[in-house]
């Protein structure tokens, strides 16, 4: 049995505008598998941003304010940004993400670290390791989606997020 491609569920979104702010070679060009790359000696991506998830996701079904658990997922998507990203290509990516019509009045850097943390758990619903995780995982899809993943409405729709119940692989 061959083993399963653990990021080519992207395949389905390539036509996305978040795909193209966060891998199009003018944008962020983030690596398409550096999910799968070993932080400096340590863990690989995946197992640092499911554990990072995975307490955000406790927090915010446990604590009757949801503000750690979104603490948790705020700084974990902008990490990425930050350790992947190379200067230029971030502040090239902010610029572009503010000529979006959709942006106006909402800060760039949100909306980047909204596509991010949309990456990060669609990556994490794709790839779990455990029924209770996905259930966790799709937990915190459904609670982005009812807050707009923090860009409204508009901006989810312009960039091609999926909420619950329209991704490819329900």
């Amino acid at each position: 049995m061959a083993k399963k491609n653990p990021i080519a569920w992207l395949d389905n979104y390539t036509d996305t505008l978040w795909y193209h702010i966060l891998f199009d070679d003018d944008k962020l060009r983030l690596d398409k598998d550096f999910i799968l790359q070993k932080r400096e000696r340590e863990k690989p991506y995946k197992a640092y941003v499911d554990e990072r998830l995975l307490s955000a996701a406790q927090s915010m079904i446990s604590i009757p304010s949801e503000m750690i658990g979104i603490n948790i997922l705020l700084h974990t998507a902008s990490s990425i940004i930050l350790i992947e990203g190379q200067r230029e290509r971030v502040n090239a990516t902010l610029n572009f993400i503010n000529t979006l019509p959709f942006s106006c009045g909402i800060d760039q850097t949100t909306v980047l670290t909204a596509i991010s943390l949309y990456f990060l758990i669609r990556n994490a619903e794709y790839n779990f390791e455990s029924k209770d995780n996905l259930e966790k995982f799709k937990y915190l899809h459904n609670r982005l989606d009812q807050m707009n993943w923090f860009i409204g409405d508009d901006g989810v729709k312009a960039l091609g997020i999926l909420r619950k119940g329209q991704c490819f692989n329900e």
